[in-house]
């Protein structure tokens, strides 16, 4: 039987950016509020996924 899987996307590193400045530009715009933490949650994940992502590509361990 053969399972079938979903597309996968693939985000570069520019676009990973992107996302976190908008998620980070809208949390900006809401109140104080669990609304706003769940964004910069998201926002800090893209980033940090964004920087991952830099540093494999340059061959650097990242930070220590």
């Amino acid at each position: 039987m053969a399972t079938s899987r979903d597309p996968t996307t693939y985000l570069t590193t520019e676009e990973l950016r992107q996302i976190a400045a908008a998620k980070f530009e809208e949390a900006a715009a809401l109140p104080p509020g669990s609304d706003q933490q769940k964004l910069l949650i998201s926002a800090n994940g893209f980033r940090h996924a964004a920087d991952v992502r830099s540093w494999l590509a340059s061959g650097s361990r990242g930070p220590e």
